[in-house]
């Protein structure tokens, strides 16, 4: 009776160990998804940082040409404009 005692202890331990070890590979795995979905966020915030910054450089690169645009219309604008000691003369 003892022995049977003593086996079923040892079962027991024996059981212990294994949901010990089961658990921590089912924490490696629940772990192991987890840093891959990690991954696989970061490289989608990366693609959109990039995409981002292209769009980025491409609307200050349109400002930059409406601004150039706006000046030269506002310079042949202020260019066709007779200064008004001139009017005096042209118009006596």
């Amino acid at each position: 009776m003892e022995e049977l005692h003593k086996e079923l202890n040892e079962k027991k331990s024996e059981l212990r160990r294994m949901q010990d070890e089961l658990s921590r590979r089912d924490k490696e795995h629940v772990s192991d998804a987890s840093l891959q979905s990690l991954r696989n966020m970061l490289m989608a915030l990366q693609k959109e940082n990039s995409d981002l910054k292209i769009e980025r450089a491409r609307l200050e690169a349109d400002l930059k040409s409406m601004k150039s645009t706006s000046q030269k219309t506002a310079d042949s604008t202020s260019d066709n404009k007779i200064p008004d000691s001139e009017k005096f003369y042209c118009e006596g």
